[in-house]
């Protein structure tokens, strides 16, 4: 998967290098590098370029969800775009029903998944807590209803 996102941002002018860096990810428009920590695993590098390829090819599907919200800042604007690119790269990476039957032939083992699914512990624990579509929901690991204090 990892070869195939830097392919995927070729295909748009965009290079991908691994250096020594303070940041996981730093994107230089100008010149179209995007630039990954060494300091990364590989299935994270890979979560890192499939959300910089969310924000570059899906920006006007990205604009026009967010223009639904109806934000009252700039900020919360942002921080709910990059959620997106988030769920983007997620379910490229981990698709949703490959995902679900992994979880459930696993028995939710996390390391188990991470290993099969060549991801990362984080990004498993992440998927886990999405799985809620109505006709194929996984065991409800968040619930509006645990955050009500009695």
């Amino acid at each position: 998967m990892f070869d195939h996102s830097i392919e995927a941002l070729k295909t748009i002018g965009v290079t991908v290098e691994r250096k020594a860096a303070s940041a996981l990810r730093i994107y230089g428009p100008q010149k179209k590098i995007l630039t990954l920590s060494t300091q990364v695993t590989e299935s994270t590098a890979t979560f890192q370029i499939l959300i910089k390829l969310a924000l570059l090819t899906q920006n006007d599907l990205l604009e026009a969800k967010l223009d639904l919200a109806r934000f009252h800042t700039p900020a919360a604007r942002d921080i709910a775009k990059l959620g997106l690119a988030n769920y983007f790269a997620g379910a490229a990476l981990i698709p949703y029903t490959k995902f679900l039957l992994s979880a459930h032939r696993n028995r939710y083992s996390l390391e188990v998944l991470a290993d099969e699914l060549g991801a990362s512990f984080e990004q498993v624990c992440n998927r886990l807590s999405i799985l809620q579509r109505p006709d194929q929901r996984g065991v409800p690991f968040f619930s509006s209803a645990w955050t009500k204090l009695e």
